[in-house]
């Protein structure tokens, strides 16, 4: 069976082929030479089930996709001691666009917290400024910030910190505890 971190890959890598237009028997072509399904009809039948979960995704990420992504803005940018650089890949007219087929974790939400604060410093001010992180089962949105380059600034502290000794941290930890807190607040947990 095709579970775990397999059926993790497979399905991000049908989302991109999904998203360049692929279509459903040319897919399941290029899954199979992979090797990552097994051969012959069982194969096909745990292609059809992800390839469900993925067109089901898909519809919901179109949308925020638009017209598709912008040109990668670089990113040359000094905070305090701190100098940024690189790129931001992924924006799109709406803002930063990020997505996963499965469960977002908190990792996910870490990093698309920091784009999102890269790119509400360091990116030109006629670029959109909001930022979306989709997963299967939830959509977190975040609006433009005219605090990020504070935030980010604490954050690079904190990082610079951390390469000099262990700090307190444990983004699994707390984002259970915020999903806790959220759902008792809703009643959910009641």
């Amino acid at each position: 069976d095709v579970e775990g971190l397999d059926r993790y890959g497979i399905q991000q890598d049908l989302v991109e082929l999904g998203l360049k237009g692929v279509g459903g028997k040319e897919a399941l072509q290029l899954m199979k030479a992979s090797g990552r399904l097994p051969l012959g009809e069982p194969g096909a039948v745990r292609f059809r089930g992800v390839q469900a979960e993925v067109q089901a995704f898909l519809e919901q990420l179109r949308p925020l996709l638009g017209a598709g992504y912008l040109a990668p803005v670089p990113v040359d940018h000094t905070l305090g001691e701190f100098r940024l650089t690189g790129a931001v890949r992924r924006l799109t007219s709406y803002g930063s666009l990020h997505y996963r087929c499965t469960s977002v974790k908190a990792k996910d939400l870490l990093r698309f917290w920091i784009q999102h604060l890269v790119v509400n410093t360091a990116c030109p001010t006629e670029m959109p400024r909001a930022s979306v992180l989709l997963g299967r089962e939830e959509a977190f949105r975040a609006p433009p910030l005219g605090n990020a380059p504070d935030i980010l600034a604490r954050l690079l502290e904190l990082y610079w910190q951390g390469l000099r000794r262990p700090l307190k941290f444990f983004p699994q930890t707390a984002w259970a505890y915020a999903e806790a807190a959220r759902k008792w607040e809703s009643g959910e947990s009641r």
